[in-house]
């Protein structure tokens, strides 16, 4: 039997970089949207 602890951090941390890796893109798309929209 495999301890289930490093199984659910690998799971908890691999669910936070797709949780970072989301909000960066969604962080690249609205400055591709906006900045166009909005020149300084």
């Amino acid at each position: 039997m495999r301890p289930v602890e490093p199984v659910v951090a690998n799971n908890r941390m691999r669910r936070l970089a797709t949780a970072l890796l989301m909000v960066m893109l969604a962080v690249l798309v609205l400055a591709n949207v906006f900045l166009p929209l909005h020149p300084s």
